[in-house]
């Protein structure tokens, strides 16, 4: 890890290293031009800083005064911004517009939301959606097939002058910098928009938005981006396409070579070399196969004035289209193997499986090229995480010009060991399972300190009692900027659910096209607190299965998916390095099957922080005396008298416990509490005591009077 900066010299650091970078895109004179070290001079650059660094507004700054010197000298004047999805977009464009006066504008493509969209009308900013995903299905052009000709005629989309998408350009086309989504690195922009781009930036992790990983569809049990094995030649006989009947023969032979080496590949297992020299199938073969399956696709000829009938025919028509271009993926890799040395032994993007309806079937993964045009322009990433590892098979020539920690004054950071599961494979872990059994506690941990929380989706939706805007799931947290998280007191992070490992292991083939057998082993690991004293807990560590060595780019995936996004992403959203002494941040993470890559400043057990009968009154806003109408107001099961047995050890534990006062300093929010006495009706009740948080007067009132019957006194003191 980097050392930890004070906050005013990391961002002085991040501000040298970006202006270092923009200068070398500015104009210059002769003598400027030879005063710039190599050094600086970096087409792909990485940014890796942490969350609330201000990375984002640091590079709109020098993207405002880099494209104002630019214009002076009459060169291309514009930039590109892409982020992970459009909620940030619309945020990072605000803030450009609002802060550093840019003319900044969001690109939406056609599925997006259309955020001006008016009663009745479609909600997409495409207003022929159905025709786009059809043309995309059959893999014709777009633009040409759904949208048309941009003048009036049969050949042209009848609501080109009204669809938002198209509305949209005009606006784009004059923006100085243009916001949109990370699938633009492989998709074009129309040609108005994308005009007199100088540099682009990358904002947040994209790796795997260029990756192909075939999934089953939910409610279908169809595989995507497979092909049947069983059959692969016989498509050819089925679909000659413009093939002569001398070329069918031979790309049949050919492709029986390799059927009949897909049938006898193992199972679950990428493509053997073996099998293919076993068939003699030769490169010069492949290359042959993958010519005559181009020419094998048919055109699409589908127009936006087509008729529908005539549109479903031509859909229809061109429907091989797809297949074949997973067909050639496959040859691809086929040939990448037999150009790769010999002890290269299997193709690491074709896996030879069986789908649910139990055919085998072979699976293809890939890893999308970003555009020509993107990478010819100089390309700037910032993100909390980034890993080189995931970036240069894309852009090799990536170079990382600044690695900053933060130290953040007013955060402190306690992981949370597990109580032991019955699961002994996950003993002493934070597993699913045995955060289901606790987490009414966690809730009521949650409540009780006024705090946000980050989990799977799954538990989230299961945290009823907190409200909407003090949770996220994981996935929801990437650049979100929230006020509700930004002033908590406290952020849980809680109940990742471990990684599957051949989810890892289809990453790691698609990006690097590398065969994998995955093997994990759980091992001790020490890592240190902040007051020097070690611990340890038990941590996946990747291997090959077949040498059983270390698999670095495995390990790396798992760091990228898993680590980053629970130890640095989700507690960032606390914004702990922009935190004072008047509202400090307490992250509390029950996750410990990761060694954390942050500071941690204390290892505490969960039974030190379990809450007790005490903590769950007040999690609820109140506190009562009464044993017995404790029993009846909290689920617990438990009789009047061990309700005072409870008691009593939650008071014992206030009194001796060693963890609590560091709990009460950083967790506990101040209320001011509102003494209220009560009596139900009825010969012989006596006067009860309780306090109550102002806002909970009518609930409690509302909680006695269901359990216990109509009150005879409710009375609110001060």
């Amino acid at each position: 890890m980097p050392t930890e900066l004070p906050v005013d010299a990391a961002r002085q650091l991040l501000s040298e290293r970006l202006e270092r970078w923009f200068y070398v895109l500015r104009p210059h004179s002769l003598s400027e031009l030879l005063a710039i070290r190599l050094d600086d001079v970096h087409q792909y650059a990485g940014v890796r800083g942490a969350v609330g660094l201000s990375k984002t507004n640091e590079t709109a700054r020098k993207t405002r005064d880099t494209l104002a010197a630019r214009r002076m000298r009459d060169l291309s004047d514009r930039a590109l911004f892409l982020v992970p999805n459009h909620r940030l977009s619309e945020n990072v464009a605000v803030r450009m517009r609002r802060d550093f006066g840019l003319n900044a504008e969001v690109w939406r493509g056609r599925s997006a939301l259309d955020p001006e969209a008016l009663p009745g009308a479609p909600e997409t900013m495409c207003w022929a959606l159905d025709r786009v995903n059809d043309v995309q299905k059959v893999r014709g052009d777009v633009l040409k097939s759904a949208c048309g000709s941009e003048k009036p005629g049969p050949n042209r989309c009848p609501y080109r002058d009204e669809c938002p998408y198209w509305r949209q350009v005009e606006r784009c086309a004059d923006a100085e910098v243009v916001v949109a989504a990370h699938e633009y690195l492989f998709h074009k922009l129309p040609r108005e928009v994308e005009h007199d781009i100088a540099f682009v930036v990358l904002d947040e992790s994209w790796w795997q938005s260029g990756l192909q990983i075939p999934a089953v569809v939910k409610g279908t049990g169809r595989l995507t981006h497979s092909v049947a094995v069983g059959g692969f030649a016989q498509h050819v006989l089925d679909n000659p396409g413009n093939l002569t009947q001398a070329e069918v023969v031979e790309l049949w032979c050919i492709s029986q070579k390799l059927e009949s080496a897909m049938l006898d590949n193992q199972l679950g297992l990428e493509l053997a070399r073996l099998w293919l020299d076993d068939r003699a199938l030769t490169l010069g073969e492949v290359e042959t196969a993958l010519k005559l399956e181009d020419r094998r696709k048919v055109e699409v000829k589908l127009r936006p004035g087509m008729a529908p009938k005539r549109w479903r025919e031509e859909v229809a028509r061109a429907s091989i289209n797809p297949e074949i271009w997973l067909r050639m993926q496959i040859w691809r890799a086929v040939r990448q193997l037999l150009l790769s040395p010999q002890d290269v032994k299997r193709a690491g993007r074709v896996v030879v499986a069986k789908d649910k309806a139990g055919h085998r079937v072979a699976k293809a993964y890939a890893r999308r090229r970003i555009r020509r045009e993107i990478r010819k322009k100089p390309i700037l990433m910032l993100d909390a995480t980034l890993k080189e590892e995931m970036i240069r098979p894309y852009l090799p020539k990536l170079e990382l010009i600044a690695d900053i920690d933060v130290r953040a004054e007013h955060q402190r950071t306690t992981l949370v060991q597990a109580p032991e599961g019955r699961n002994r494979k996950y003993r002493g872990i934070w597993a699913i399972e045995l955060v289901e059994r606790h987490l009414r506690e966690i809730e009521t941990l949650v409540l009780l300190h006024d705090g946000c929380v980050i989990t799977r989706e799954k538990t989230k939706n299961a945290m009823q009692r907190i409200l909407e805007e003090r949770k996220l799931h994981f996935k929801a947290t990437v650049g979100l900027d929230l006020e509700s998280f930004k002033t908590a007191p406290a952020l849980f992070i809680v109940d990742r659910a471990l990684p599957n490992i051949w989810d890892l292991a289809d990453n790691v083939r698609a990006l690097s096209g590398e065969a994998i057998n995955p093997q994990v082993i759980w091992q001790q690991q020490t890592f240190a607190t902040a007051d020097g004293i070690e611990h340890t807990l038990r941590a996946p560590v990747y291997y090959n299965g077949e040498t059983m060595e270390r698999h670095r780019l495995l390990q790396a995936t798992y760091e990228a998916i898993v680590v980053s996004e629970v130890m640095v992403q989700a507690p960032g959203r606390g914004r702990g390095i922009n935190r004072t002494a008047a509202n400090p941040l307490h992250v509390v993470m029950l996750v410990n099957d990761v060694v954390p890559p942050v500071r941690v400043d204390a290892v505490v057990p969960w039974e030190q922080l379990r809450p007790d009968i005490i903590d769950v009154m007040e999690a609820e806003g109140f506190r009562l005396e009464s044993a017995r109408d404790i029993a009846k107001l909290i689920s617990t099961g438990a009789s009047a008298d061990a309700v005072r047995q409870m008691l009593k050890r939650a008071r014992d534990r206030r009194r001796v416990s060693v963890t609590q006062p560091f709990i009460d300093q950083y967790m506990v929010p101040s209320r001011k509490w509102r003494g209220v006495t009560y009596r139900p009706m009825g010969r012989g009740q006596q006067t009860r005591r309780a306090w109550v948080a102002p806002e909970k007067l009518e609930k409690l009132r509302e909680m006695l009077e269901a359990k216990l019957g109509k009150l005879a006194i409710f009375r609110v003191g001060d």
